[in-house]
């Protein structure tokens, strides 16, 4: 993709080689004009922050009702909730996108934080109560014991005992939501609002794609942040998911 977006429309499919042999990065440049990608990141980075903020502290303090808390009906509830991992979000397309239009919430952040935030939290929810019901309580008990309150072993002791799996839910929905396309697609119609997936859509015409390379020029830059981000914390996040699968 690196490759193909350096090379003008007319080489991308006779110049086959690696390394171009003649380098244009003015197609970067092209596109972040042609595609005002400077507002579509502002967009997205708004939108995946708030949903990952909210996904992390719902999906923790859940985890530690479900795993730490005895309740009336927890086995069931915590079944309902997981069973929505089932559910395909285009299979819910419709209704989500007339309440959301009688609301009047079309073209507003809220209208795509909603919807990801409700498909992230149940898998979430499943990898945290998993990682903490992997924890004795001991050191719990011993708060108690002390006298903390349950709202300050959650905060001084929970959370740091769940650290790796709290990175993996913030990479895994920062992924989700960066990347999410149909729910923007459809939700977000005013160009002031889309989001970064959205910007490749400039390049299609009803005689299919063009512009190959500022196209993949495009691509690279919306994957960037997120590829970068999924390095830098890859080993949590595989520390974290492979605790909660193991357990499970």
């Amino acid at each position: 993709m690196l490759s193909m977006s350096l090379k003008s429309g007319v080489k991308v499919f006779s110049d086959l080689s690696l390394i171009p042999e003649e380098i244009k990065w003015e197609n970067y440049l092209t596109v972040w004009r042609e595609t005002n990608l400077a507002v579509l990141f502002r967009n997205s980075a708004i939108v995946t922050g708030v949903s990952v903020t909210l996904v992390t502290i719902i999906s923790s303090l859940g985890a530690y009702a479900f795993a730490r808390i005895n309740f009336f009906g927890k086995k069931v509830i915590y079944l309902l909730i997981l069973s929505a991992l089932l559910l395909p979000p285009q299979a819910v397309m419709f209704p989500i996108f007339e309440i959301t239009k009688r609301f009047h919430l079309l073209n507003t952040y809220f209208a795509l934080v909603g919807p990801y935030v409700t498909f992230g939290f149940p898998l979430c929810l499943f990898i945290l109560t998993n990682y903490l019901e992997s924890f004795p309580r001991a050191i719990e008990d011993s708060a108690k014991i002390d006298g903390c309150s349950p709202l300050g072993i959650y905060w001084r002791i929970v959370l740091p005992i769940i650290k790796p799996a709290l990175v993996t839910v913030i990479v895994w929905q920062v992924i989700a939501s960066w990347n999410e396309f149909l729910f923007a697609l459809l939700f977000m119609t005013e160009d002031s609002m889309k989001t970064v997936p959205l910007a490749p859509l400039i390049y299609l015409t009803a005689f299919g794609w063009t512009g190959w390379g500022k196209l993949f020029a495009c691509l690279t830059l919306i994957i960037s942040p997120v590829v970068l981000f999924f390095i830098f914390f890859q080993k949590y996040f595989i520390k974290g998911l492979t605790a909660g699968a193991v357990k499970f």
